[in-house]
């Protein structure tokens, strides 16, 4: 999961639009059987199963400020906890 959060560095802020962010194995299949993370319009991020429930147990982030930094159930960041930067890269 840690490296789906490291993949959302990769997503450019203007791509905030509901972006589904895909595992892949080794030779790049994606993994579409497995729990995957959908940033939302609002920046939240939340993990979505296979057939698209979103598992609110699972730990949410937010894109604050440049940064995905995680939030409780509520909404509320946790300072506490690492944050990620994040960043553009275009091919």
């Amino acid at each position: 999961m840690k490296s789906l959060i490291l993949a959302l560095s990769l997503v450019s802020l203007n791509a905030l639009a509901e972006t589904a962010v895909y595992e892949t194995n080794r030779i790049g299949d994606i993994q579409y059987h497995k729990d995957h993370l959908v940033v939302k319009n609002d920046g939240k991020i939340v993990t979505v199963d296979s057939i698209g429930r979103t598992q609110y147990h699972e730990q949410q982030y937010k894109i604050v400020e440049g940064k995905v930094r995680p939030i409780d159930s509520t909404g509320n960041i946790q300072y506490h906890k690492p944050a990620a930067i994040v960043t553009s890269k275009s091919k």
